[in-house]
């Protein structure tokens, strides 16, 4: 198990130091220990700031899976099933009892030893726009395509549907993220590098992602929404001046002008899912772990 736990820490830090991979407590990452037990990153807890005896939680990943799999979710609120995924948390001496990742659901049900997923600005490209799907199919064509969902339980859904029409390493999430799958830990870091190398190189981006003070319109950055965290961190301004709120700004900005540049259609979240985006018990849980 410690060598398991030594692998996830690795891969969490080394993709967590990258703010065009991951912004604040964004982006999560797990490892399958046995056939029961799995370790996921914790609520609002940072990539890069995760340790070998801190910033992750440790689940009954196969009742989960059964329970998602028998379609029990279906009938469950986003609070019941936060409640359900809190009641398999496993206590494992050494180890501090935390919060899962509210996306814990989505990596029970994939069958692989390695998950990483992430808010990569170059995924989002594709990702955050209408035209994404047909290029990402292009450019990946074993790769699978997730409609958007709220994060939680259902998008929780939307994966059990993909996964069970099509068996991939590669999930691209519409308005959120990517997904990427190995069964080991050397494969899983080349897989994310690889994917977002090839979106680079298609449309040959210059290595110019760095942070720095931008000045935006507010007003246009809480009604242009394009990805769920963009309502977690920037539509409060306590949040926006955070160091969390300052990457997922410049995230948002280095998206939306790419996806512009590229010709591109830029797709939007519907008024109704910020709302239920921000009325999130999980969501507003994360909030209150986010440092200055």
């Amino acid at each position: 198990m410690k060598e398991d736990i030594r692998n996830l820490i690795d891969i969490s830090r080394k993709v967590g130091a990258y703010p065009e991979f991951v912004q604040g407590g964004g982006g999560n990452t797990s490892v399958k220990i046995d056939d029961d037990l799995m370790a996921i990153k914790a609520s609002g807890y940072l990539l890069k700031d995760m340790k070998e005896n801190d910033g992750f939680a440790f689940v009954n990943y196969n009742d989960i899976d059964n329970y998602i799999k028998n379609d029990r979710i279906s009938g469950n609120t986003e609070d019941e099933f936060s409640n359900f995924i809190e009641g398999k948390t496993s206590k494992i001496n050494g180890y501090p009892y935390l919060k899962p990742s509210i996306e814990t659901g989505f990596h029970a049900l994939l069958s692989y030893k390695y998950i990483v997923h992430t808010h990569s600005v170059y995924s989002n490209i594709l990702c955050c726009s209408f035209e994404g799907e047909k290029i990402a199919q292009k450019l990946f064509p074993d790769s699978a395509w997730a409609k958007y969902a709220n994060p939680g339980k259902d998008m929780t859904v939307v994966i059990d549907k993909v996964i069970k029409g099509k068996k991939s390493d590669v999930i691209f999430m519409q308005n959120h993220g990517i997904i990427t799958c190995a069964n080991n830990s050397s494969d899983v870091k080349k897989l994310h590098e690889s994917i977002n190398n090839k979106i680079i190189k298609h449309f040959n981006i210059s290595s110019d992602y760095k942070l720095e003070e931008i000045l935006l319109d507010i007003d246009s950055v809480k009604e242009k929404v394009i990805f769920p965290d963009q309502v977690v961190y920037l539509l409060s301004e306590d949040l926006r001046n955070t160091t969390a709120g300052l990457e997922t700004l410049y995230a948002y900005d280095y998206i939306l002008k790419k996806i512009m540049k590229f010709g591109l259609t830029p797709s939007f979240i519907s008024e109704e899912d910020i709302d239920y985006i921000e009325n999130m018990g999980s969501e507003k849980y994360r909030k209150t772990l986010i440092k200055k």
